[in-house]
């Protein structure tokens, strides 16, 4: 296990919020199996996967990120509507491809992203999402 990788501050903070509101989590990318599996082993002691109602690898859609197919399929397997969902992304490919699906998108950028601009502080990504849900359910 490589234990390198650690979540971003505001990850969990999201992730427990999420799982305590009966809020449907899914983990969508459209890297390989074996990448996934990489990602899932370093951030298993931090991270418990079981908590996400969906998660996603290349082989689950036709055309991989920045087109919306991902999201598409994501939100038909959740059983949820695009309206009461929001994405959380860390580069400005993803951001488009969910933006593209018209579900409401927060830019999150990580140390591996090239444009730092429009940066939100952990704080604010677990803020955002809160109020987003808290929103939803007036």
């Amino acid at each position: 296990s490589t234990n390198s990788l650690k979540p971003r501050e505001g990850v969990l903070d999201v992730i427990n919020y999420a799982s305590k509101n009966s809020i449907k989590l899914g983990f969508i990318t459209t890297t390989t199996k074996e990448t996934l599996e990489i990602i899932k082993d370093s951030l298993s002691r931090y991270i418990n996967f079981n908590n996400f109602d969906l998660i996603t690898h290349e082989k689950d859609c036709f055309k991989k990120k920045p087109y919306p197919d991902i999201y598409n399929f994501a939100i038909k397997n959740l059983k949820v509507e695009k309206n009461y969902s929001i994405t959380i992304e860390d580069t400005p490919i993803s951001y488009t491809s969910s933006k593209k699906a018209n579900i409401k998108t927060i830019l999150f950028p990580g140390e591996y992203s090239v444009n730092k601009n429009n940066i939100s502080s952990s704080y604010k990504i677990f803020e955002e999402v809160k109020n987003f849900f808290e929103i939803k359910q007036i």
